[in-house]
């Protein structure tokens, strides 16, 4: 978690609801103030979590602080792939993926994500912030064959990273069929499909 002013009372609100459904401990992890680099205790916290979410944020930031430096991202992969999930919201859901396309200020670029999923691109609050247009332009800066427009109301559930399935109202399935074209799919709650 990347504290943004104000972040207090709702890293609250999710601790207690874990807490009702059963997890042990929440804690909250964020880099050295002003850096991008996590302290020793939080890289700790990560080695000994039963589950890592990460929340919305910017993505650039968030890329730079659980991706760009090597030693974080292979030890959130580790931890992964021995069978610890993880949850994305936002930027976290779009970093979880072998592309992150990130914007800021103007400059686009494609940067190497966690990879638990490979040649798609997790375009979160689709509809909601009208981003129909940056998807395709995204998926072709990204040469991404599958993209996922996720509506606020829609959750995507990966499974052994071949699998995924929709929960909730619906989410937007498009993939390239050569570079000037691209088929769209909307998928409904319970749809799974195979990557």
């Amino acid at each position: 978690h990347v504290a943004a002013p104000g972040w207090e009372p709702y890293f609250e609100d999710f601790r207690n609801l874990c807490l009702q459904l059963g997890a042990s401990d929440v804690i909250s992890v964020h880099p050295k103030e002003g850096t991008s680099v996590l302290p020793d205790e939080v890289i700790q916290s990560i080695k000994a979590a039963d589950g890592i979410f990460i929340t919305g944020g910017n993505t650039l930031d968030y890329w730079k602080i659980y991706c760009e430096n090597e030693s974080v991202k292979n030890l959130i992969k580790d931890r992964y792939f021995s069978g610890i999930p993880y949850a994305g919201l936002s930027a976290g859901s779009m970093i979880a993926a072998d592309k992150v396309y990130c914007a800021e200020e103007g400059l686009a670029t494609v940067e190497s994500g966690l990879g638990f999923i490979s040649n798609v691109l997790i375009i979160p609050h689709f509809t909601e912030w009208d981003m129909f247009n940056t998807l395709i332009k995204d998926m072709s800066v990204a040469e991404a064959q599958t993209a996922f427009g996720v509506d606020e109301t829609c959750m995507l559930e990966f499974t052994n990273e071949k699998k995924a399935i929709v929960h909730g109202e619906k989410c937007f399935l498009f993939t390239r069929q050569n570079h000037d074209e691209f088929s769209l799919r909307i998928l409904k709650d319970g749809v799974s499909l195979k990557l």
